[in-house]
């Protein structure tokens, strides 16, 4: 009897945490974020804390942003863990674009991503694993849309809204794939 009740408990907490949530892809027009951050290059799974000591700084300097985001360039696939480079931060909120030329000078690297084509999913944020299980739904999910329709992607983001609870997966694509 104890063990199905612990097979039932756990069984609740992973369909809590959206383990077998559907995620759709979809095509949006994503982007126009202005964005403050640190590069990093290691391990995918180790950006969480490389992002919070940036949230840290950035708080510091008095910026506190709309939501985190990650950029992620390689496929970890394809590359070795310790050479995938990301660039992780926040977005900047309007009334921070005045100090860009300050974070600058802390050694801050000030960006943009313009407005283009994407394909985009969502998870929610139920917990510290939200962000171990998203990727895993997410990022198949994408490619598989991708591959689907020929597109070839540009650049993987994910925006971290903690306000809203929802971690947005987004696949760039390179507008040249688009017919």
């Amino acid at each position: 009897m104890a063990g199905l009740i612990i097979s039932v408990g756990l069984l609740v907490y992973v369909w809590y945490l959206g383990v077998f949530n559907i995620m759709p892809a979809e095509e949006k027009i994503m982007g126009g974020y202005r964005m403050v951050g640190l590069e990093y290059a290691g391990p995918y799974s180790k950006t969480g804390n490389y992002m919070r000591d940036v949230g840290e700084k950035l708080s510091s300097a008095g910026i506190h942003g709309k939501e985190g985001f990650g950029i992620y360039y390689d496929n970890p696939d394809l590359v070795p863990e310790d050479k995938c480079r990301s660039f992780v931060g926040v977005l900047l909120d309007d009334r921070d674009v005045i100090k860009t030329e300050q974070l600058k000078a802390e050694g801050f690297r000030i960006d943009s991503v313009p407005l283009k084509a994407a394909v985009v999913s969502s998870f929610p944020i139920r917990s510290s694993l939200s962000y171990m299980i998203g990727p895993m739904k997410a990022y198949p999910k994408l490619s598989r849309y991708m591959k689907e329709k020929n597109y070839a992607a540009d650049l993987s983001m994910e925006l971290y809204n903690k306000a809203e609870g929802k971690i947005t997966f987004i696949q760039f694509v390179k507008t040249d794939s688009i017919r």
